[in-house]
């Protein structure tokens, strides 16, 4: 059988414990993997668990998408899909599961399975990848990650494009790499490409999300008052705070005039009601025009605590 692909995905043909493929949309990603899976089972017995981090019914997973390619494979008489799961040739097995609602007791179930693959890895915490990756241990198991990076923070960014294990193949992948690329998304790749860079880099392109107009400053921002040597006469002096939420995460404070970036202040270790104290003390030196929080979740008790000491 001669099945054609990007050659952008060539180096995840051969063994590796860690297989991984980020970019952004319509690059065949998520194609690649799951022709994959039907034409390995097709050649040797394969039991592979499809995983999300939040599966909320079978429609969240991967499962229509293999069902297609079975089909555009010729490959139906071959395959038997019921409600919940697709079985093959060789006793394979394709199941489909949510990371989330795994525990160290219900993982166990997955030990059987020789891949396992994980679609939109971004999402996947670090809890999730703990169970998981000693979890598949059989021998030549192999762990599949496709992903669209979020944030350079994401555990999967972490494991597979920083720390990158020694036995492991990514690659990026871009639509520019994809020879199939749908043309009915081209429309909106080149609206996005045009009219909102940032939303192109990371849609398109698989750079990490930076939605700018909700943000309190770019990246964009932040490179651009790295290199002004002074701050501009005009434009409002605003503050911004993120505040940490768990972890090794940091509260950030940031003061910038008109589009220029000022001032970055980072701690950790403060309690909520320490955060506001400093907050109250560096806005009371700088006085800023403005102050905006985050004031969702632990955000929430920074922003009651600065109403009691008076900002707004």
């Amino acid at each position: 059988m001669k099945i054609q692909f990007p050659d952008v995905f060539r180096p995840l043909l051969e063994p590796a414990r860690y297989k991984g493929a980020w970019g952004g949309r319509g690059s065949g990603k998520s194609h690649f993997f799951a022709g994959m899976l039907c034409l390995r089972a097709v050649e040797r017995q394969t039991r592979a668990v499809c995983l999300r981090e939040v599966q909320n019914s079978i429609k969240d997973s991967v499962k229509q998408l293999i069902e297609d390619k079975i089909r555009c494979y010729g490959l139906a008489d071959q395959f038997a899909v019921t409600q919940h799961e697709i079985r093959g040739p060789h006793g394979s097995l394709f199941a489909f599961r949510g990371l989330k609602d795994q525990n160290a007791n219900s993982i166990k179930s997955l030990e059987g399975f020789d891949i396992a693959w994980v679609e939109e890895a971004q999402t996947v915490s670090q809890k999730s990848l703990d169970l998981l990756i000693p979890t598949i241990r059989t021998p030549e198991s192999e762990l599949w990650f496709s992903w669209n990076p979020g944030q350079p923070t994401d555990p999967v960014d972490r494991l597979l494009r920083k720390l990158r294990p020694q036995d492991a193949a990514v690659v990026r992948a871009n639509y520019p790499d994809n020879p199939f690329f749908p043309e009915v998304l081209r429309a909106d790749m080149e609206r996005d490409r045009k009219l909102d860079p940032a939303k192109y880099d990371h849609v398109w392109l698989g750079g990490y999300c930076n939605v700018s107009d909700l943000q309190f400053v770019s990246r964009e921002t932040i490179c651009v008052a790295q290199l002004r040597a002074s701050p501009p006469a005009d434009g409002p002096r605003i503050m911004g705070l993120d505040v940490a939420r768990f972890g090794d995460d940091k509260t950030v404070l940031l003061l910038r005039q008109g589009h220029c970036l000022l001032r970055l202040w980072r701690w950790s270790s403060l309690d909520l009601m320490q955060t506001a104290g400093r907050v109250s003390d560096i806005a009371e030196r700088e006085q800023p025009q403005a102050l905006f929080v985050d004031g969702v979740g632990v955000g929430g008790g920074v922003v009651d605590r600065l109403r009691q000491l008076g900002l707004r």
